[in-house]
């Protein structure tokens, strides 16, 4: 009897935990988009970790960082650029981070809250994403100018557009 609870205890703490889903790392998309200049960009490098049981929200989480030395717009004296000091620095600041506090259903789709972290700079953002088909596609606006890095003078002038998509296997 003694062996048969512990059992039942043990189970359920497993799957009260979430599945932990393997990232497709390679085929995953990160992008955004400086709505004031028009300039699309995109991020590699993820490393991710993805809980996600949609019959159980409450023990979900996402986190993950990508490389700011990929950083890439097509225009590779910009990508240096913004890589440098002035910008990303991406030599004193390797990561970009996020790592979530809550997922929640929102629709048909889910809203995610969590800290992004740029330039040793934290910030909460909030994500409205889906998951179909083994892929999380999500949205969010950022502004530049919250992390230190201020491209025009006026905060919503700074206005960063960023998508993700992240298959899992």
């Amino acid at each position: 009897m003694k062996k048969t609870l512990f059992i039942a205890f043990l189970l359920s703490t497993i799957f009260s935990v979430g599945q932990e889903l393997k990232v497709n790392a390679e085929s995953a998309k990160i992008g955004f988009n400086f709505i004031n200049e028009s300039t699309k960009g995109t991020l590699k490098g993820l490393a991710a970790t993805i809980k996600f049981d949609v019959s159980n929200l409450s023990v979900a989480s996402i986190s993950g960082t990508v490389d700011v030395s990929t950083i890439s717009t097509g225009n590779g004296t910009r990508d240096k650029h913004l890589k440098s000091g002035e910008y990303f620095d991406a030599a004193k600041y390797p990561k970009i981070s996020f790592k979530s506090s809550s997922i929640t259903k929102d629709g048909n789709g889910y809203k995610m809250v969590g800290k992004l972290k740029i330039k040793d700079v934290e910030k909460e953002v909030t994500f409205n994403f889906t998951y179909e088909g083994k892929v999380f596609k999500g949205k969010a606006t950022i502004y530049s100018s919250d992390f230190g890095i201020s491209m025009k003078k006026k905060r919503e002038m700074n206005q960063v557009d960023i998508s993700i998509e992240i298959p899992v296997l």
